[in-house]
């Protein structure tokens, strides 16, 4: 049963990465997470909840000073930055 699972994980792990997936995963997160945080001024609990909707990620940093969220996911980082009430959330990386 544990080599079914890996041999599962692995496909997925190729799978993702190979498709560009990875990225999408981290941006939509940073995105969504850093909206929900500082546009729409939710807890940060319901925020993860919210911008898990598809995948989770591996890591996420939340900086409320410098107003950005940092995104992982299969080893890839995404950054999205609160810019202020006209634009809201951007990405950065």
């Amino acid at each position: 049963m544990k080599f079914k699972a890996r041999l599962v994980f692995l496909s997925l792990t190729f799978l993702l990465s190979s498709c560009g997936l990875k990225k999408g995963v981290s941006s939509s997160f940073a995105k969504e997470f850093c909206s929900c945080i500082f546009v729409e001024d939710q807890s940060e609990k319901y925020c993860k909840g919210y911008a898990s909707y598809i995948v989770e990620v591996s890591s996420y940093k939340l900086d409320t000073e410098r107003k950005f969220v940092q995104a992982s996911f299969l080893f890839t980082d995404s950054i999205a930055k609160y810019t202020g009430s006209r634009f809201g959330c951007q990405l950065e990386k």
